[in-house]
């Protein structure tokens, strides 16, 4: 059984039943004892005596059934079974002024499952049970002399009430923790919020530039313990100042934050985008093989010179796209120029295209 389970519900009305076993165990090996060393005469058992003996065994092997049929039992069923038992205790027990004991057991039982509902109902039906076999049980009916009557019903009601405060007490409990957790949790949530202000970009949504070298550093450091690739892709947008000064600022941005929605549209959940700089973005590509981080960029490229500005049809976006694959002994430092060198060897050599210098010649895209 996982830790997780061993809190739930069911497994607490399994329990509850395993202890009316247990009682229904130890009170018969008292009535052995007491049949064989203090010699009782059981012959001297009243026909509802043995009549509740089987009430008691029938009502747990029904409760049984119920669990082994439905793979769970009610929190009612669990009560309701309690509450038999303890009525059919009371003929077997030979002082019937322990009555109240018994019809005391199913109240507690309720208060269990914190349900001032359930302990009321409990308190009424075993009061109205115990009313009912007083009327077939002679020695229980002798008790219930007017003073004794009022004194039991005070003590009863007595027991009821602390009960239901218990429960109340509980629930405030309760609610106070949920107060509690949902103050920590909306606490939390501004953190992550603040967090993510703090590590991304507010034009793009993409990752900062310290963000971005945190993380490689952090992987870096994780390949020399358990190696596994990583690719880094450094993309620019092809002039980008003219077009700032040409256009303005406003379309800039605008053309940034599309740039940026194709590269997180396009990426895996296991890939890293951020924006490295004014008009300059980074992937971190992980645990892909060179071909398939090549195609992805491409792609990237490609969509990227489909951009379309409103009120500005002749506007034409491209990027220039270095490539490296990390290699061990490299630094975070030298790994990225790497990359930044292959980026600018793409601008000299024509722009709007991707240079990994790793690939094959073949797959060396140069500009469409």
């Amino acid at each position: 059984m996982s830790e997780s389970e061993r809190g739930t519900p069911h497994q607490w009305n399994n329990r509850i039943l395993s202890v009316y076993w247990g009682v229904v165990i130890v009170s018969a090996l008292l009535m052995l004892v007491r049949g064989f060393w203090l010699s009782e005469d059981f012959s001297e058992f009243s026909a509802l005596r043995w009549l509740a003996c089987l009430m008691i065994v029938g009502v747990l092997l029904a409760a049984e059934a119920v669990r082994f049929i439905r793979k769970s039992i009610h929190p009612l069923t669990v009560i309701a079974t309690g509450m038999l038992i303890s009525l059919a205790l009371i003929p077997l027990d030979t002082n019937p002024n322990n009555f109240l004991y018994y019809t005391s057991m199913p109240m507690l039982v309720s208060v269990f499952y914190f349900r001032k509902a359930y302990t009321l109902v409990t308190a009424l039906l075993s009061l109205a049970g115990t009313t009912l076999l007083s009327l077939v049980y002679k020695p229980l009916l002798e008790l219930f002399t007017l003073k004794a009557l009022l004194v039991d019903v005070m003590a009863y009601l007595i027991g009821i009430c602390i009960l239901l405060l218990l429960i109340a007490r509980v629930e405030q409990l309760m609610r106070d923790l949920a107060n509690a957790l949902e103050s920590k949790r909306e606490l939390m949530v501004r953190s992550i919020l603040m967090d993510k202000l703090v590590k991304t970009d507010p034009l793009t949504g993409l990752y900062t530039h310290t963000s971005f070298h945190d993380y490689l550093e952090e992987l870096i450091e994780q390949s020399k313990r358990m190696p596994f690739s990583i690719h880094l892709a450094v993309i620019d947008v092809d002039n980008f100042k003219k077009f700032n000064d040409d256009y303005g600022h406003r379309l800039g941005d605008q053309v940034l934050s599309e740039v940026a929605r194709l590269i997180s549209k396009m990426i895996g959940p296991d890939d890293f985008a951020a924006r490295c700089g004014g008009e300059e973005f980074s992937i971190l590509f992980l645990e892909k093989t060179s071909d398939q981080v090549f195609s992805t960029v491409e792609k990237i490229r490609k969509q990227i010179t489909e951009i379309s500005v409103i009120g500005h049809p002749k506007i034409q976006v491209s990027v220039s796209i270095g490539l490296k694959e990390y290699e061990a002994g490299l630094s975070k430092d030298e790994f990225f120029k790497n990359a930044d060198d292959s980026m600018y060897l793409a601008k000299a050599s024509g722009k709007n295209r991707t240079i990994c210098t790793e690939c094959q010649p073949s797959l060396v895209k140069e500009k469409d």
